[in-house]
């Protein structure tokens, strides 16, 4: 109707944010144990992003059918994916690179009803939850959580510029 953009032809790329959790969730992975599922909402041509997943390291990767129409519909569908694959920690990207809205992430821990704990720079885990340190303005906050929980890193300039958003422990 030549209202939207023509995908055709365009590639999809892992979102910056995105790349940063994905990195955290290998890296908990390797000091923990479990299992990374690499998780997008769209159609076939967003397998790409999955297939970038895999090769950073990810165990699994779902790609869920679903309109992403608005944040609220992607975190539903992200959401129903969680509960089916019985996740416990969610680690997502802090936004998405076109919108900038930050909103899903949030959303998803609404849905599901976990904690959660945004703009995280520094996180610890237990076999009950973890600790994770975040920036609040003026400051840094201390948060304990217990799982399952939904944690969103920073994803600053700086670390989608490739500086790693959680300092090793």
């Amino acid at each position: 109707d030549g209202t939207g953009i023509d995908q055709q032809g365009v590639s999809y790329v892992v979102n910056p944010y995105d790349e940063l959790a994905i990195e955290e969730a290998i890296k908990v992975k390797e000091q923990h144990g479990g299992q990374v599922t690499a998780l997008t909402v769209g159609e076939a041509k967003a397998e790409e992003v999955l297939r970038t997943a895999l090769a950073m390291g990810a165990d699994e990767a779902v790609r869920v059918t679903a309109p992403v129409s608005d944040p609220l519909t992607t975190a539903r569908a992200i959401a129903h994916a969680v509960a089916e694959i019985g996740a416990d920690l969610v680690i997502a990207g802090k936004q998405a690179a076109d919108d900038e809205e930050g909103q899903v992430g949030g959303l998803v821990a609404a849905l599901l009803g976990w904690p959660q704990v945004t703009v995280v720079t520094k996180l610890e885990l237990t076999a009950e939850g973890g600790v994770a340190e975040r920036e609040i303005e003026g400051g840094m906050e201390i948060v304990e959580f217990s799982f399952p929980a939904v944690i969103h890193g920073p994803g600053g300039p700086q670390q989608a510029a490739g500086t790693h958003p959680f300092p090793e422990s």
